[in-house]
Order: C-alpha cells, then structure tokens, then sequence
C-alpha cells in the first residue's frame, strides 16, 4: 500500500497519512519495534526484580553477557541508531539498580557511559548518512548550553580557590551533574520527526511504569509507619522515588484526559494507580505535597469541574485524616511532634527541624558567595563541619544549586524549567496526536511537580529520577518547533 506524502494544506511537509490518523494506529506499522521495546523493559524488569534481592550469577558472567549485549547494540545501532536509543531511554531508571560497573576499579566503566557512548556514536554515523543537523535547535537548546557552561565556570573557578585537588576530586562530580543534560542532546538529536519522538514517549512510559510495578509489587499491608518500612526501589532512596512517581505518573494521567472517550486508553489509569500507591509507601511528606498541588494543577487545567471535585476531594481528606492509610496518617502527623526548634511556635520532628536549619545555613552561604558558589560537594561539608547540622543533605535542589554552582546557573535552570512548560502547553494546545497531546499535559504538570518537590529535596544529580525531565524536554522543545513549522507553511 502506497503512503501519500502529497503537499497540501492540510499536509504541508510530507507527513504520511497514516501518522495523521491518530490513535493507536502507528504500532501496527512498527510492530516489531515495538515487540522489541517491550521485550526489553520486560527483561530488565526481571532482572531487577531478582537482582534487587540477591547478586545473579557470577562477576565473571555479568561481564561477558554484558560486554556481548552491548557489542550486539553496536551492531544494531550502525544499522539503526534510533533502536539503540531507545534501548538507552529503558535502561535511564535503572542505572543505580543496574550499574554493570564490570567489578573494577574504575568506576567510570560503567553500563551508562558504555551505553551512551555507543548511542552517540550510532548518533553521529546515522547524521552523516543521512545528512541532517546533529541537533534540533530551540531556545531550550540554548538554555541547556548555557546551563553546561556556567556549571563548568564555576567549577574552574573554584577550582582556582581550592587547588587542584579540588579539580581532580571533583570531576566525577561535575560529570554526574552533566549526564542528565546530555541526554537532552541525544533525545534533541535523535528525536528529529515525529515518529521518533513517539517511540521515544512509549518507551519512556514503559521505563516509568516498570519502576513503578516494581516498587509495589511486593509490598503488603503497613499498619504503622516505622522508617525501615518505607520502600526505596530501584534507587534504593525513598524520598527520590516518591519525587519520580509524582514527576511522571502524570503522563499517564495526561493521555487519559486528552483521550478519555477512547476505550483502550482507559488501560493508563493502571500505571497511575501504580503511581499514587508508590507515592504512598514512600512515606515521602514532599512527595505527598507535590502529588496534591500537581494534581490539582492538572485538573486546573483540564477542566474546571473536575479541579473543583479534586479540590474537594483533598479539603476533605486534610480535615479528615482518619479516611487515610494508618501508616499514612501516622507519617503525616508526625511531622508536628518531635524535637524543639529554637525561634519556632511548633515543634518539629527532628528531620524537618533540621532540614529547615540546614535551609538557613546555605541562604548564609549563597549570601556571601551569590555569583559562582562554593564550588560542587562543598554544602554537605560546611553544614556538619561549621554549623555542625547532622545531616550533609539541604534537601532543596534550588539552594543546592545556588550553593554550589551560583545564581547564575539556577537562573539558567528556571528558565530551562519555564520554557519547557511553555513548550509543553503549546504542545498540548495544538498537537493533534493522541500519545503526544496527552504526554505534553502530562508533562506540564510533571514539570509543576518536580518544582514542588525541589523544595524538598535535592534531585539534580539523580540520573535515574532526573533524566527522563530532560529527555522530555527535548521532545517537546522539537515538538514545539515543528508544529510552529507546520502553522506556518499552512498558513503560507
């Protein structure tokens, strides 16, 4: 069957029937891709759910299967870059539960710089071959150079301070806060049509709803809350899982909404149960937060009357918490009771109160050193070392951020956050496919969520939470670019 690519006005640049005609029709045209992304996920999922539990098979073994799987993604990726890649988007969650660090002691011999390394490679042969930019160019596209840019001046300049030691110790450092960006370049530069960019947004969804299972899948009944009940995942980090279900369970969400009077899309509310049960064993008081405001914010902006049920839906659990798990309960009350704070009415318990004087001990910091900061690593040190706070976390990715690496990054970075949130409404307001309108309000609320849950912890080196924000970016950003293109050429 031919596919008409005719110009038209309706059809301005080439796009195939058959991509137009929404719904779920594109995965019988790639069927096999498919099958192979979900055979995928469903073998690390499986690998995960045994290797979380105990170490499988011998060093030796891992290494050899390892070593052939990714020779094997070479190989495929000279063939066709974009499976490679999306390999790559499935394995992003799992790069703490999964490290493949090969049992040596270079710890930058790792599955993730192996992976990635081979996808920019396959990257750059497939742009050659077919002669198209290396990048997608937007105004995020610029943000994020930027954003690269002033995290290494400020760690050059500290640099200066601190000697070379500084220099030499950090640089892994540096590099962690770097990996999630590059993604945004690899999933720019791959995602250059259409297609790609929807494949990209299935696997993705596939990545979240794994983490998701497999954080609840064996969890039973919890009576009460105690700290060592709380489920950590695949990052083995309560708090950054609570943060992941509430950044992406909306996409979810997302696509319903959009599509709610088709029947088959009604299967998402699966993975998002998935995600509301997650953010609840969690035990994540940020987490608990930024689930009621970005769902509220989501029926906000979906639709008056259901943000009106949602609204009081959340009023009546607030003044009735008995309605609440007991566990959930108990973890939320807590929060009221515990250990004096000097200067406060209330008493705290003892993590908060000493979330908030580690808050008050880096607005000190940011306001002697505002422009380069402190340099990477240095918040943890002054707060146990000189103002003899017991934790080395500030739990707040904004004051993190200025800390260390200065208000010029952190400007970069909301402007990288806003910007994505224009893009994804725009994307919203006039994509006129399912999967990525749907995405694209799924996202804007996500994007809501992760801002909520930056007062509450610190996630900008996460890759495992953090990398698919970037990768999300990146999608709408050239999404935002080619429909602004197709308005055009119509309208010409």
């Amino acid at each position: 069957m031919s596919i008409n690519t005719k110009l038209t006005k309706d059809n301005p640049i080439k796009i195939p029937e058959s991509a137009k005609e929404g719904g779920l029709s594109f995965i019988r045209e790639k069927f096999w891709l498919y099958f192979f992304i979900f055979l995928g996920i469903y073998i690390l999922g499986r690998i995960i759910s045994r290797g979380m539990r105990q170490e499988l098979w011998t060093q030796g073994i891992r290494n050899m299967i390892s070593v052939s799987l990714l020779f094997l993604l070479l190989v495929i990726g000279l063939i066709n870059a974009h499976i490679t890649y999306l390999m790559l988007i499935l394995y992003i969650p799992f790069v703490d539960a999964l490290p493949g660090r090969f049992g040596g002691q270079y710890t930058a011999l790792n599955l993730f710089n192996l992976l990635s390394t081979i996808v920019i490679f396959c990257w750059f042969i497939d742009k050659v071959k077919k002669e198209r930019p290396f990048f997608v160019r937007s105004q995020i596209t610029k943000f994020a150079v930027m954003f690269i840019f002033f995290s290494f001046f400020s760690y050059v300049i500290n640099g200066f301070e601190y000697g070379t030691f500084y220099l030499k110790t950090q640089i892994f450092n540096l590099k962690r806060w770097i990996d999630p960006v590059l993604l945004f370049f690899i999933a720019s530069g791959m995602g250059y049509r259409r297609d790609l960019r929807r494949d990209t947004i299935i696997a993705l969804l596939l990545g979240i709803a794994m983490v998701m299972f497999l954080a609840i899948k064996d969890v039973s009944q919890i009576t009460h809350f105690y700290e060592y009940k709380r489920i950590t995942g695949v990052g083995s980090q309560p708090n950054m899982l609570g943060a992941f279900a509430v950044d992406y369970m909306f996409l979810f969400l997302g696509i319903l909404l959009v599509n709610f009077r088709k029947k088959i899309y009604w299967l998402s509310t699966i993975p998002f149960f998935w995600g509301i049960k997650t953010v609840a064993v969690t035990f994540s008081r940020g987490a608990y937060i930024s689930f009621v405001i970005t769902s509220l914010f989501i029926s906000f902006i979906k639709n008056k009357v259901f943000f009106i049920i949602c609204l009081a839906i959340f009023l009546f659990i607030a003044t009735n918490l008995w309605i609440l798990p007991q566990a959930v309960r108990e973890r939320i009350e807590m929060t009221v009771a515990g250990e004096k704070i000097y200067g406060y009415e209330k008493e705290l318990e003892s993590s908060a109160a000493r979330r908030i004087e580690a808050w008050k001990a880096t607005f000190d910091m940011i306001r002697n050193k505002p422009l380069f900061g402190y340099g990477i690593g240095t918040v943890g040190s002054y707060l146990l070392l000189y103002r003899g706070i017991s934790i080395t976390d500030v739990h707040n990715s904004f004051l993190l951020l200025t800390a260390e690496y200065g208000l010029f990054t952190l400007l970069v970075f909301l402007f990288c956050l806003f910007t994505g949130i224009r893009a994804s409404w725009f994307v919203y307001k006039h994509s006129k496919d399912d999967i990525i309108k749907g995405s694209a309000l799924g996202f804007l609320a996500g994007i809501v969520g992760l801002i909520v849950n930056c007062f509450f912890g610190s996630h900008m080196t996460t890759l495992w939470e953090i990398g698919y924000f970037w990768v999300l970016l990146a999608i709408f950003a050239n999404e935002e670019k080619e429909l602004k293109n197709e308005m055009f050429l119509s309208q010409a």
